[in-house]
């Protein structure tokens, strides 16, 4: 359980940053995340028991799951420490891709969205807003 716990501290840093540490209690948000993703897990073990097909836990079993879990902040180092190639699977797009393309930003809902269209016949608009593609 505490696995899922120390990787959520892990994942902070990437991109050969170090100190998993570091501002770690500077974002409220990520702090309320530790401490719902601690309190609901201890629920779980502790009182849904028949439900989550668990048991309760003593506080030498509670103290091993938190021991077990911290070794992943060592590993994730270790993990760091690996030589990694950035530029691997990048390929490169010509500049005439774009060319023709109509780029529009600043929508009215105050998002900022960009529209590519394409002056064929069969032309296709692919409207990015955010994380969604979609296709018109």
């Amino acid at each position: 359980m505490f696995l899922q716990l120390f990787n959520e501290i892990n994942s902070r840093k990437v991109n050969e940053e170090w100190n998993v540490f570091e501002g770690l209690f500077t974002n409220y948000m990520f702090g309320m995340i530790l401490l719902i993703t601690v309190f609901v897990q201890v629920i779980m073990v502790e009182f849904f028991g028949d439900f989550a097909q668990t048991t309760g836990l003593t506080w030498s079993e509670w103290l091993s799951s938190i021991g077990i879990g911290a070794i992943s902040i060592p590993i994730g180092f270790l993990v760091r420490l690996i030589p990694v190639d950035h530029t691997a699977g990048r390929i490169e797009v010509k500049p005439r891709t774009f060319e023709g393309a109509v780029w529009e930003k600043d929508t009215p809902g105050g998002e900022t969205e960009m529209a590519a269209t394409r002056s064929a016949p069969a032309a296709a608009a692919i409207t990015i807003s955010g994380m969604e593609n979609k296709s018109q």
